[in-house]
């Protein structure tokens, strides 16, 4: 998959880091899938949006604790995942 600056240039720099890194340890492993996954430690989910619109360079929408197939790369799966954290242990 190719990405040009105008197109990613409003994604923060974690998410496409994350997900390069699970791509190249999934192929490093032989492993057939990748998973990307933001543990959320936020009441609000705050920056879920900015995960909606990293979601959105690959033509899918993903919900809280919902596990979401992006597409294949070099013969991966990508999959990523937006988890929050059990209420009760979340800072007040």
């Amino acid at each position: 998959m190719e990405l040009n600056t105008a197109t990613v240039d409003h994604i923060r720099h974690q998410l496409l880091h994350r997900t390069a890194s699970a791509l190249i340890e999934a192929r490093r492993f032989n492993a057939s899938n990748a998973l990307m996954l933001v543990h959320s430690f936020s009441h609000e989910n705050e920056w879920f949006e900015d995960y909606q619109q990293f979601l959105a360079l690959f033509g899918v929408k993903g919900g809280v604790n919902t596990l979401v197939f992006a597409k294949i790369i070099s013969g991966v799966k990508l999959h990523f995942e937006w988890v929050k954290g059990n209420e009760e242990h979340l800072d007040k």
